[in-house]
């Protein structure tokens, strides 16, 4: 279910976020997902667990909060801010943001058959990853929508797109200019919108 006419919905409908995406991050290399039973496996569907991503010394780790499962799923890397999400077939998807700014995706291309990494944009400010709708009933409409914001060339001013899976993240979408720097929450609201908060602290 990509976002309708590739654009924001003309009035909000806030509405608190279902878990984890409510939680507030203790660092920027810190994130939360709603997410399968383990990686690779979506017998369960992709609410079956919350799970975490922390970035340290170079390596990408996952834990699953209710299995208790944790490992490293790429490693070698350099990263600022980061985010975690799960495609429809349970493969870990990353999102980050390095230190030259560059913005980075990790993920299962099906046409090759195997993990890629995809530099799509510099200079990327903060970034974002989210399963759009995880029933499973949605399964074969829904999509991964990745968000991120951009500076321009006016001091202080930012602004805000998404690309989508079935482009293969080719495709860069403009939703909204003159917004904050810092894409501080992203996910499912209790409404069934994909909702975003944003700010001018990047946590």
């Amino acid at each position: 279910m990509s976002i309708r006419q590739d654009r924001l919905s003309d009035i909000p409908y806030p509405e608190e976020y279902e878990t984890p995406d409510e939680r507030s991050r203790a660092t920027a290399l810190l994130d939360y997902e709603k997410g399968p039973i383990a990686l690779n496996d979506s017998s369960a569907g992709m609410q079956y667990q919350d799970w975490a991503l922390e970035f340290n010394s170079g390596n990408f780790t996952v834990t699953a909060e209710t299995s208790g499962y944790s490992g490293i799923v790429l490693s070698g890397q350099d990263a600022i801010q980061c985010s975690l999400c799960f495609d429809q077939n349970a493969h870990v998807m990353l999102a980050w943001v390095d230190s030259s700014y560059n913005g980075n995706i990790y993920w299962f291309d099906i046409f090759t058959g195997q993990f890629e990494i995809l530099i799509f944009e510099t200079p990327v400010t903060s970034v974002a990853l989210t399963l759009d709708d995880k029933r499973p009933r949605e399964v074969g409409v829904n999509d991964i929508l990745l968000w991120y914001t951009l500076p321009t060339i006016v001091a202080g001013e930012y602004d805000l797109y998404h690309r989508l899976q079935r482009d293969r993240f080719l495709t860069a979408y403009l939703m909204k200019s003159a917004t904050y720097p810092y894409i501080k929450k992203c996910g499912m609201n209790h409404g069934l919108r994909v909702q975003l908060t944003l700010g001018t602290v990047n946590l």
